[in-house]
């Protein structure tokens, strides 16, 4: 905004309308965990996560402690809640932790997290410092408040444009 009409100089601190001053346009990545972008998948996933590990071996330790007498009325019901509270730690480290979408502009990125997604909170921007790639894949951005996020290969479908699409949003910041 400018102080007076004749002035020239302007301060933007909107990112969106810098971008769309600059004549820049934005692109936005999905990472592959599209299907978590419902509360219904969430769930859907969390506990097919939590049945993968807890059920065969929660089987096996139920048959043999029901074999030998040993388990009690009360242990029965701790057994059945163990894989709920599994399914429910598995969904809150999903929400909260894999990421969902990655928005880049010049100069600029926000990344989402599903749980960002879910509650439909609008992307918030952070202006990009630096970006920087290990020999394992990983892509590590540096943002201007001293914050740092770590991107997978794994987790980004479109991988080798999403680092081309940093590599440029960095060298117009």
């Amino acid at each position: 905004m400018s102080r007076h009409p004749r002035s020239r100089a302007t301060t933007i601190s909107d990112p969106g309308r810098e971008a769309s001053a600059a004549g820049a346009s934005e692109r936005t990545f999905q990472s592959r965990y599209q299907e978590a972008f419902s509360w219904a998948g969430v769930w859907r996933s969390a506990s097919a996560h939590a049945l993968r590990w807890l059920a065969p071996l929660g089987m096996l330790l139920i048959l043999g402690w029901a074999l030998e007498g040993r388990l009690r009325p009360g242990l029965w019901l701790a057994l059945l809640v163990l894989p709920s509270i599994a399914g429910l730690l598995g969904a809150l480290g999903m929400l909260f932790l894999r990421p969902a979408r990655l928005r880049v502009r010049p100069g600029w990125v926000a990344y989402e997290r599903v749980w960002d997604v879910l509650c439909g909170r609008a992307p918030r921007f952070r202006r990009l410092k630096g970006a920087r790639l290990d020999p394992d894949g990983a892509l590590h951005l540096y943002f201007e408040a001293g914050e740092q996020e770590t991107l997978h290969p794994a987790d980004w479908p479109a991988w080798r444009l999403l680092v081309r699409s940093i590599g440029r949003a960095v060298l117009s910041s």
